[in-house]
């Protein structure tokens, strides 16, 4: 009767994986997407107290399905690069109601003042994903939005 019913609960979960209610967009395009961010080098995005983190690379340079690579660079509200930050990072799919379960590592850029590495920014599967930053234990975060094509 167990395995029935963990049958059952993986069934319905994997069922409501693949509904995009609430989602403006198809399974595999995202197209129609407008919660997401133009997704370029030198996109930033500042927090309510007030840092800034800027994308400085992205490989791929789009963001793709699977895993992922970013360099950043954190501010402050002065544009005085940060070093020694501690930051989480949380990929999370806003329709879907769930993560990833691969952790990213983020890493100081030796010899670049501010700037950190995040690999893998695991985006496993096609539609929307929020990366939220949460820096120095919510000193402040910043949250990137992008859409993963099928």
């Amino acid at each position: 009767m167990k395995q029935v019913a963990v049958s059952l609960s993986l069934m319905l979960l994997a069922a409501a994986c693949g509904d995009d209610s609430g989602s403006n967009q198809t399974a595999d395009s995202c197209e129609n997407e407008t919660r997401a961010d133009e997704f370029i080098v030198g996109l930033d995005k500042v927090g309510q107290n007030g840092l800034k983190v800027v994308l400085l690379e992205a490989t791929p340079a789009r963001p793709a399905k699977g895993d992922n690579d970013w360099r950043i660079q954190v501010l402050d509200a002065t544009d005085t690069a940060l070093d020694g930050l501690q930051i989480g990072v949380t990929p999370w799919m806003p329709d879907h109601g769930h993560g990833t379960t691969v952790k990213t590592v983020v890493s100081e850029v030796e010899g670049a003042t501010g700037e950190y590495t995040l690999s893998p920014v695991n985006l496993w599967m096609p539609g929307l994903w929020t990366v939220t930053l949460n820096i120095n234990d919510s000193a402040d975060e910043v949250v990137f939005a992008t859409c993963i094509e099928g």
